[in-house]
């Protein structure tokens, strides 16, 4: 270590006791492309071949390594070099490690938006009665007033019918 304009000058690698070292940031995109890349390793299909013992087999038998052969003669046609093969392995990968985090978060994302919702319906309902009490004790303030008012009123009539006499 050396003292540079009154820094200290560390080896490459390591970081001042101050600092927080740098992270590299890796998106979702690179990182399912680095998945690719490292899974990605082709190899070439042997040419497909009839089980030799296909007469001595029983019926079911002979019918499923038919069909095998076929679909084996198939992709053989299409992709000689296993690249087919290695693209369904690859989108199968890629699906796996999408889906996981779907198959994991979806219940939990479901218990608190259907919590959310309960709760939220429970605070209208609290809400709505908060105002029919608040209204309530409107009316009653109001029926009051008006009785006081019709109270008084009727006083003054009183006094002046007895002023009168």
């Amino acid at each position: 270590m050396s003292e540079i304009n009154g820094n200290r000058q560390m080896k490459s690698g390591t970081c001042r006791a101050n600092e927080v070292p740098a992270v590299a940031k890796v998106s979702i995109g690179s990182s399912i492309l680095n998945l690719i890349r490292t899974t990605w390793n082709p190899q070439p299909l042997p040419v497909p071949a009839i089980d030799p013992d296909l007469e001595e087999l029983p019926v079911f038998e002979r019918i499923t390594e038919v069909l095998r052969y076929q679909l084996l003669h198939i992709e053989y046609g299409l992709s000689s070099r296993g690249g087919l093969r290695e693209w369904v392995r690859v989108v199968m990968v890629l699906s796996l490690v999408l889906a996981m985090p779907a198959i994991l978060l979806v219940p939990l994302v479901t218990v608190f938006l259907t919590a959310a919702v309960s709760w939220t319906a429970m605070l209208f309902q609290i809400a709505q009665y908060l105002l029919y009490a608040l209204l309530t004790a409107i009316a009653c303030v109001i029926v009051a007033l008006a009785a006081e008012q019709g109270f008084r009123m009727y006083w003054k009539w009183r006094m002046a019918q007895r002023d009168e006499d």
